[in-house]
């Protein structure tokens, strides 16, 4: 089975995760998760996304004003 690099962003709250959800709609690619079991976060939710460039992510969270929790790279 071939498995893919993503990028996890958690979140310490369900809020944060679904704004962020919306704002992300038609603009960076990616959707909500469940939380993997190696990943601790508040919520349980995550966003992940195949486009790892961090520095794109973190200009856009900040731009959108997105609460966010972490975000790392992750193998699945």
């Amino acid at each position: 089975m071939k498995k893919d690099k993503y990028l996890i962003i958690a979140f310490d709250s369900t809020s944060h995760a679904l704004d962020l959800e919306d704002k992300a709609k038609n603009k960076m690619q990616g959707r909500l998760i469940p939380l993997p079991r190696e990943i601790e976060a508040g919520c349980g939710l995550c966003f992940a996304s195949l486009e790892l460039d961090q520095e794109k992510w973190l200009g856009f969270l900040k731009d959108e004003h997105v609460q966010y929790a972490y975000m790392k790279e992750v193998i699945f």
